[in-house]
C-alpha cells in the first residue's frame, strides 16, 4: 500500500482556447470540498493571508472588472497564488499525519 496522499477529490474541468494560432488548455479546480466556508478561512487554516480589497464585489465581479480593473487582476492572480500554496500546505499537512499514524 502507498503511503501518503497526493490529492482530495474535487470539482475540475478544462477549458480549451484558441488564439492568435495558439491554443491552450485551462485546467480548472473547485476547492469548495476542502472548506465550505470560503477561501479566506481556507488560507487562514494554514496561515495564510487573502487579499480583502475586493469583498465588497464577491457577488458581482463583473463590475470590479469594469470600474476597478488593476485590482481585480492583483485580487484574481492573489486568489490563484493562493490556492496553489494552500493546496500544497494541505497535502504536507496530511502527510505528516499520516506519518505519525
Amino acid at each position: 500500500m502507498k503511503k501518503g496522499l497526493s490529492q482530495k477529490r474535487n470539482i475540475k474541468g478544462s477549458i480549451q482556447i484558441q488564439q492568435n494560432n495558439f491554443q491552450y488548455r485551462i485546467i480548472l479546480r473547485d476547492l469548495f470540498g476542502y472548506n465550505q466556508y470560503g477561501l479566506k478561512s481556507l488560507a487562514e487554516s494554514v496561515g495564510l493571508n487573502k487579499i480583502d480589497e475586493l469583498d465588497s464585489y464577491k457577488t458581482k465581479m463583473d463590475k470590479a472588472l469594469i470600474e476597478k480593473p488593476e485590482l481585480f487582476i492583483k485580487y484574481s492572480m492573489n486568489d490563484a497564488e493562493l490556492l496553489i500554496d494552500i493546496f500544497y500546505k494541505k497535502i504536507d499537512s496530511f502527510n505528516e499525519l499520516l506519518d505519525v499514524l
